[in-house]
């Protein structure tokens, strides 16, 4: 228990980071400002990469967070370029944003629960 606990507050500002890029994406969203997306795609891949090397150098207690905090990387990259097409004019639409933070806000509230539960 204690190693987790060690580690966790190892792994706060990563959390903190993921929870600001998102928050950021999700004010863009909600103003529908198309130029702003390139800017929080930058966001989200750096949060993306914070996550994946810490993770790396600093193993969970507990695989299943490790696990967790895989996809969570890989779904903000996956995110990072539906924002980007988004704001180059693809045809993908708000509604694909808008479905893809929905995934992003699911994913790190798992993160927390998890978190919690520890």
């Amino acid at each position: 228990m204690e190693a987790f606990i060690e580690w966790e507050m190892g792994f706060a500002p990563i959390f903190e980071a993921l929870a600001s890029a998102l928050k950021q994406c999700d004010a863009t969203a909600e103003r529908r400002w198309a130029p702003a997306l390139v800017a929080n795609a930058d966001q989200l891949r750096a949060a993306s990469k914070s996550v994946g090397e810490w993770s790396s150098e600093h193993p969970s207690p507990d695989g299943d967070v490790d696990v967790l905090l895989t996809r969570v990387a890989r779904s903000y990259i996956y995110a990072a370029r539906t924002l980007e097409s988004v704001a180059l004019g693809s045809p993908s639409t708000w509604l694909v944003v808008d479905r893809e933070l929905h995934g992003l806000r699911k994913m790190v509230a798992k993160v927390n629960a998890m978190l919690l539960q520890k």
